[in-house]
């Protein structure tokens, strides 16, 4: 059985967000006005509930359905805190943006955790994500009148002034909440224009409404009396809640960014580069990403943000050249490609080449896809010939291909970045690599998954290194290692001067998870960690590790830089050491009593920006 293991880093992230009392924050400032009459909208928490003790009727009311269980209070393993948990039931609040006041939206963040789809249902391909249940519902006295959200993301309205209904399941399904079975940090906004979700720090959902008077909405929430949780819709499942807070106007990035992280913008951990103005004003040719250099393949994995424009060209854009930069004496474009199936290029340029499913219409569908999405743009070169697949997500989840392919006469080593105009870019660290692979969960194992395996029995692929290097080579993987006691029992990293039993095989590194080793280069080199042994084998159970090789001449460094289950970065991991001989190295992965799930393996040239 495949385990989710490798997700759990952000799942027990609220752990270590400060524990708040059960109950509502009653703490609320009256907003000062300028001189004149202008009210200008304040961020405020108006309400916050952690469920960390027991419930209170006097704050919260809990309802049962008809064959369904009043809700609860339970511990969950994976955040370590009590939960409210559903199955069948709700409860109410009285609506603590009633004793406050809100211009311009109403917020709200939470933990939200669906129950996960049963094994044999997945294996016959009849499981059924549970898309219907409602998240949340503001209502007035009578019932008349009612505002709800669904796990879909879907938002409907009833009210004395007219109804909404957007993004229902037999609209579309938004793929919200992608991955049932763990917790997600939603955080979300019901504004004046529309509605705008989260999920794990990435933006999801960027719904704008221009034929609606969506104020309506946010003056509903803010003046109905009650609040409730998994009240509204028709169906109701299991699922659990945790560390919700109600803002009055809209929230920052400080507190879109999952809890735990230390702030800013959009990815879950922050290790994003962000392209363009995030005011989206950045003009042509004025905004570009670093130039990545390769020979065979690259790929960036990036959001686009474009504020709705209605300028088709106001996206991403790459451009790929003969290996030099632009201030480089020589440089010349082979083509450059704009996000909206435009482009141009050298001789060799050929429009006709260009396929995609985009739709451009009168309702600028492209435009408002785009705001939000996230591009997964590769590139690959064989011979003379380059061909770009590109794979946009979108906020909604709809997915769209476009792809490109070019011949002429090209050098060995090639070069591409991006820009942007009349938008912004945050580029995914971690998700921008060359000559590399992704995984998918489970389908690239080292080690048995009940971690049985013992010492020098699996191994990862031999990956060869040839000279120097322009950029780290890197594993991404999460490491689990059962429970285990033993320090050691995690990853090795080793490098060799050929494959593993295969001719001229010498080993120059065996390199421990725990800042140990042994082999050619690790007597007299020199490792750094700042690991807390009392807490380390917890620590490296499930989590997420970011393995690097950078070699120059006859040295060679590493580094390793891990993140616990629990979201906390721990300290650098390096080692540096001299003695290189060869030409070549390889570098591969072991373990021992662990299984390390792989899921990227390159070169990455913004490695150094992983900060977490």
């Amino acid at each position: 059985m495949r385990t989710n293991r490798w997700r759990q880093w952000r799942i027990v992230l609220a752990a270590v967000v400060t524990a708040f009392c059960f109950g509502a924050c009653q703490e609320w400032g009256q907003m000062d006005p300028p001189a004149g009459t202008d009210i200008y909208p304040k961020t405020e928490k108006v309400g916050e509930y952690s469920f960390d003790e027991a419930i209170d009727p006097q704050v919260m009311q809990t309802f049962a359905y008809a064959n369904g269980d009043t809700p609860d209070l339970v511990q969950d393993a994976d955040l370590g805190s009590q939960v409210l948990h559903f199955n069948g039931g709700y409860v109410r609040f009285f609506n603590p943006m009633l004793a406050t006041s809100a211009e311009e939206a109403v917020s709200m963040t939470f933990w939200v955790k669906q129950a996960a789809l049963d094994e044999a249902e997945v294996a016959a391909g009849t499981a059924v994500k549970d898309i219907n249940s409602a998240l949340f519902a503001f209502q007035n006295e009578n019932g008349t009148e009612s505002l709800y959200m669904t796990g879909n993301g879907a938002l409907v309205y009833e009210g004395m002034d007219g109804n909404l209904s957007v993004n229902t399941a037999d609209e579309a399904t938004t793929g919200m909440l992608d991955e049932p079975g763990v917790w997600h940090y939603v955080a979300l906004m019901v504004h004046n224009d529309g509605y705008t979700v989260y999920v794990d720090g990435n933006k999801r959902i960027d719904q704008y409404i221009p034929d609606f008077d969506c104020s309506k909405l946010v003056q509903f929430m803010a003046n109905t009396p009650y609040l409730y949780i998994g009240y509204g819709a028709e169906e109701n499942k299991e699922w659990w809640i945790d560390d919700l807070i109600i803002y009055r106007n809209k929230i920052s990035s400080t507190q879109i960014a999952v809890p735990g992280t230390g702030g800013g913008g959009a990815g879950d951990f922050g290790n994003y580069i962000t392209i363009g103005a995030e005011d989206c004003s950045t003009a042509w040719w004025t905004a570009f990403s670093d130039l990545v250099h390769f020979k065979n393949s690259v790929h960036f994995g990036f959001y686009n943000y474009n504020n709705n424009t209605t300028n088709n060209w106001c996206n991403w854009v790459v451009v790929v050249t003969n290996g030099k930069n632009r201030d480089e004496e020589g440089y010349a474009e082979y083509f450059v490609l704009r996000s909206d199936a435009y482009g141009w290029g050298d001789a060799n340029y050929d429009a006709s080449k260009i396929t995609h499913n985009f739709v451009f219409d009168a309702n600028n569908t492209f435009n408002l896809d785009m705001n939000g999405a996230y591009v997964d743009l590769t590139l690959t070169r064989d011979g003379n010939n380059i061909n770009m697949n590109t794979v946009v997500t979108t906020a909604s989840g709809t997915v769209y291909n476009y792809s490109f392919s070019y011949t002429g006469e090209l050098e060995e080593t090639i070069g591409a970045f991006l820009t942007c105009e009349g938008s912004y870019l945050q580029i995914d660290v971690e998700d921008t690599y060359t000559e590399g692979e992704s995984f998918e969960e489970g389908s690239y194992l080292v080690g048995a998954e009940d971690c049985s395996d013992g010492f020098w029995v699996s191994f990862s692929d031999a990956y060869t290194i040839e000279g120097n290097t322009e950029y780290p080579f890197g594993f991404i993987f999460t490491n689990t290692n059962n429970g285990a006691v033993n320090n050691w029992e995690n990853w090795l990293l080793v490098v060799a001067t050929a494959e593993l039993n295969g001719p001229g095989y010498s080993e120059y590194l065996v390199l421990r998870s725990d800042a140990y080793g042994w082999a050619g280069i690790y007597e007299g080199g020199t490792v750094n960690s700042g690991f807390n042994w009392d807490t380390f084998p917890a620590d490296m159970d499930g989590a997420y590790v970011r393995v690097f090789v950078t070699r120059g001449g006859t040295t060679l460094n590493t580094l390793a830089k891990v993140r616990t289950a629990a979201g906390t970065t721990l300290s650098d991991y390096t080692f540096q050491g001299d003695g290189i001989t060869t030409e070549q190295i390889v570098v591969f992965l072991t373990e021992e009593k662990a299984c390390l799930d792989i899921h990227k393996v390159g070169y990455f040239p913004f490695a150094d920006n992983i900060e977490k």
